[in-house]
């Protein structure tokens, strides 16, 4: 996986993949670390900014929130983008906003 990166570190599929990779081994460090670079070079990809998120999720990060208003922001038809963000809202104690999100979300655009 890294002798791929290093033969293309423009390509952010593939850092993506080893950010996800790293994410899910547990090695919450360096996949946020890597989830960052790639956004300072392309913060357009709704995946990315999920990503990142599901990593804070695992370490018990607090930006996680706004790190999903992003990821909504970039495509707001996408309903795994809004279940995750109320998630994150119910987590942090405010279902009342959680509860009215994940209903639009069910019923769709």
């Amino acid at each position: 996986m890294d002798q791929e990166v290093a033969r293309a570190p423009e390509d952010m599929d593939v850092r993506a993949w080893r950010a996800a990779h790293s994410g899910l081994s547990g090695r919450l460090t360096e996949a946020e670390t890597e989830y960052l670079a790639i956004l300072k070079a392309s913060r357009n990809d709704p995946d990315n900014w999920m990503g990142l998120a599901n990593v804070y999720l695992r370490d018990g990060k607090q930006r996680r929130r706004a790190v999903l208003e992003t990821a909504v922001e970039l495509d707001p038809t996408r309903a795994d983008l809004h279940a995750a963000r109320a998630r994150a809202l119910r987590a942090a104690g405010t279902n009342r906003i959680a509860i009215g999100i994940s209903e639009s979300a069910e019923s769709g655009p």
